[in-house]
């Protein structure tokens, strides 16, 4: 999985972007000394790494996609608008971490419209399963589906955010 758009990478004979390629999150050219840091390496498609955010790095920097800390990384920074398939900043959020969010999204393109309509279609297909299971089966199927490996995994987490609330 893409740790940027949450999509499969697939090694194709095409040039889709969705081949799988390694990034590091803070790149070389600003940060040469992370370059063997483990925690500086993320798992992203072609697009999103080659195409979107490349060498770039802004002043804030991006919201960090494997931070060990929740409050850097994308549940405490993003929510999800079930109507459009977007993700928004989530509420409450203070000026800084609005606009890393912000800076993230729009970088990374993490609301182009492909993305975006994948991204509903799973989600409605998530709480349309969740809403038809018995109630003492949904947390083994919420615990399955949010899951790192699986597609659209925290978009789910902030569907379900959404459901309890």
């Amino acid at each position: 999985m893409c740790w940027y758009c949450e999509r499969l990478c697939q090694a194709t004979t095409e040039d889709t972007g969705k081949a799988p390629t390694l990034d590091h999150f803070r790149p070389l050219r600003h940060f040469p000394e992370l370059a063997y840091e483990w925690r500086n390496w993320v798992f992203s498609c072609l697009r999103c790494n080659g195409g979107y955010k490349q060498d770039n790095w802004p002043l804030s920097g991006y919201v960090d996609p494997s931070a060990a800390d929740e409050q850097d990384g994308p549940e405490y920074h993003f929510d999800y608008d079930p109507d459009t398939g977007e993700l928004i900043p989530r509420a409450g959020l203070d000026s800084q971490a609005r606009d890393k969010a912000l800076q993230t999204i729009d970088d990374l393109r993490l609301n182009k419209l492909d993305v975006r309509r994948f991204r509903l279609d799973w989600t409605r297909q998530f709480i349309d399963t969740w809403h038809s299971l018995p109630i003492d089966e949904r947390s083994a199927f919420v615990d399955v589906a949010t899951q790192l490996g699986y597609e659209f995994a925290g978009a789910s987490l902030m569907a379900i955010r959404q459901l309890s609330a």
